[in-house]
């Protein structure tokens, strides 16, 4: 369904019309700068995020439980510290979080910082 714009009066000038345009490209910029800012915090180390399985970003596994190396995923290592641990972890080592998945098809992810 399209909607046909209205014709804008006379009185409106093709000055007025660019300064329309640059104040609204101005504010989508902010915004979009915004978005950006969002999108580097949202890859923190440690984020959980319930996602579609078949749809696994980079920089993001399993919340399983599992072990890994601290030298491995440093930032990581460094957001879950020794929350998560079980024993039988090695000094080097660290363990992420171990969540149920809810649904079929959905798994929660944990970002790695990367």
């Amino acid at each position: 369904m399209t909607h046909a714009l209205p014709t804008p009066p006379a009185e409106w000038s093709a000055a007025w019309a660019a300064s329309l345009v640059q104040s609204l490209m101005s504010r989508f910029l902010r915004v979009d700068d915004q978005v950006t800012v969002l999108e580097l915090k949202a890859s923190q180390a440690g984020r959980l995020q319930l996602t579609v399985a078949a749809l696994p970003k980079i920089g993001e596994i399993l919340a399983n439980g599992a072990v890994y190396n601290k030298t491995d995923m440093p930032d990581l290592a460094k957001a879950c510290g020794t929350t998560f641990n079980t024993g039988g972890e090695t000094t080097n080592q660290f363990r992420i979080p171990n969540l149920a998945t809810p649904l079929a098809g959905l798994e929660w992810r944990i970002s790695t910082g990367a």
